[in-house]
């Protein structure tokens, strides 16, 4: 991602058992974390403050087999789902696999946030923070179904078929090289038309479908690509999710091109480089507005939340919650309402005990 702050970067290799055995923090302090290493024939000595912006509190992050442990704490009405070519792709590591989750979304905040969407001329600050995460780490599950070769359009199909309802928004990353060249897919917002943000899941001509959801890979003819493409493209599939359609070339305001480059939307992928690069143009911003107030912020249907301290289905019994068995789809008490992956009935009463008197 382009910044001013930064004059050069370079990988730094690691051992990670010991890092981990002289910098581990727990997930409740709020202090920073000092940092020393040696680095380029010098001692460096570097503050981390943890980062509240980018995962909901107590977050559910589950593998093949189920819920799994990380150690962090923060605010996305979302989730993400990488498939088993992406957990390979990181030798197996869950750890890097959710790091590298977390840089997406961080990209993506540090140019949401500054979107002045509403005209006011001050940015709204809009930011996603993730509320689920499934890593797909066993292609030979049961209940699997990305397994085998799938197009770009067969894998957002798939995503798509799940209930989504209770996030604004729904994404696979991948490591699959589609054809064509095809970095990313997602679902447009339109007026009067279900897709894109905040859409629910609704009955079709080819089934049940949830069209809040896109799709990211990181692979591009046989070559990875760049973290700042990468981020690009998830911030150009979200466009479409807000109602951005691609700026026209022949539109010199929205594609203008030259030394600060083309904006987000463009059709053709950039290099993330440019100034331009990580900014939707004014075109973009004047498709999305609508979107954004119509779907997100409205009071009575928009998905947009506040964030919230308490987070009923992270198995974590919180203020206001009697108890917390997790979703429907792994909740083991019979004492306790689930958090439901579909909007029903019992969805209000969610980390309540149930009525049963053998329950008391």
């Amino acid at each position: 991602l382009h910044t001013s702050s930064v004059s050069y970067l370079e990988a730094v290799h690691y051992d990670r058992e010991s890092l981990h055995h002289q910098h581990r923090t727990k997930r409740s302090t709020e202090e920073l974390v000092h940092l020393q290493f040696e680095a380029f024939s010098r001692k460096w000595s570097v503050k981390l403050k943890r980062d509240a912006s980018i995962f909901h509190n107590n977050i559910i992050i589950e593998n093949s087999k189920g819920p799994v442990t990380y150690d962090f704490e923060s605010a996305y009405t979302g989730k993400i789902e990488v498939d088993h070519t992406l957990f390979f792709r990181y030798n197996n590591v869950t750890d890097d696999v959710i790091a590298n989750i977390n840089n997406h979304v961080m990209a993506v905040n540090s140019i949401f946030n500054a979107v002045d969407f509403d005209s006011d001329t001050s940015p709204d600050s809009i930011g996603f923070s993730i509320k689920r995460i499934k890593i797909h780490d066993d292609p030979s599950a049961s209940e699997y179904k990305y397994s085998g070769n799938h197009g770009v359009n067969s894998m957002l199909f798939l995503h798509s078929e799940e209930n989504h309802d209770q996030f604004c928004l729904s994404y696979i990353f991948t490591h699959r090289d589609f054809d064509n060249g095809i970095l990313g897919l997602a679902w447009t917002a339109e007026r009067g038309t279900s897709g894109g943000l905040c859409s629910r899941y609704t009955l079709y001509t080819d089934g049940r479908l949830s069209l809040n959801t896109g799709i990211v890979t990181d692979i591009n003819y046989g070559n990875d690509v760049t973290t700042a493409v990468s981020y690009v493209t998830f911030a150009h599939e979200i466009g479409h999710n807000f109602g951005s359609l691609h700026d026209e070339s022949s539109n010199p305001t929205c594609a203008p091109g030259g030394s600060s480059g083309n904006y987000i939307m463009f059709a053709q992928a950039t290099a993330g480089t440019k100034s331009n690069n990580v900014l939707f143009s004014s075109c973009s911003i004047l498709s999305m507005a609508p979107m954004v107030e119509s779907r997100g912020r409205d009071t009575a249907n928009g998905c947009f939340v506040e964030y919230a301290s308490a987070t009923c289905g992270n198995k974590v019994v919180e203020s206001g919650e009697d108890c917390d068995c997790g979703w429907d789809d792994d909740c083991t008490d019979p004492c306790c309402y689930p958090t439901l992956s579909a909007t029903g009935p019992d969805s209000a009463k969610a980390c309540q005990y149930r009525p049963a008197a053998t329950c008391r």
